[in-house]
């Protein structure tokens, strides 16, 4: 076999191989570009997250602060309707203690 064709031979073996090695490179290179595009998705999604995280914690406190609310107004509430019974147990009382005095008045004048 004479040396040009092995030289030639060789030459095309190497061109072959530096293609291969060339065409890999691209692959990678088009794998590191998607890849960093995913890391940029992700980013973006673990600042959503981040912000849902926040309006979550957001609404859990006006929740406890109007949970506060109405057990403070339910006090009130309960606390009005024990002073409310209170001023119809007198009012009730005062009611029976005039009509005593107005037959008294009437006792008396007869």
């Amino acid at each position: 076999v004479p040396k040009s064709s092995l030289k030639t031979l060789a030459k095309s073996i190497i061109e072959l191989k530096d293609k291969r090695i060339l065409s890999r490179g691209k692959e990678i290179e088009k794998m590191k570009a998607e890849v960093q595009r995913k890391d940029e998705e992700l980013g973006k999604l673990k600042n959503k997250i981040s912000d849902m995280s926040k309006d979550v914690r957001i609404m859990e406190n006006r929740v406890t602060e109007s949970e506060s609310c109405l057990r403070l107004t339910l006090q009130e509430s309960e606390r009005l309707e024990s002073s409310l019974a209170e001023e119809t147990h007198r009012n009730t009382k005062l009611k029976r203690d005039m009509a005593e005095l107005a037959e008294e008045k009437n006792s008396i004048k007869t």
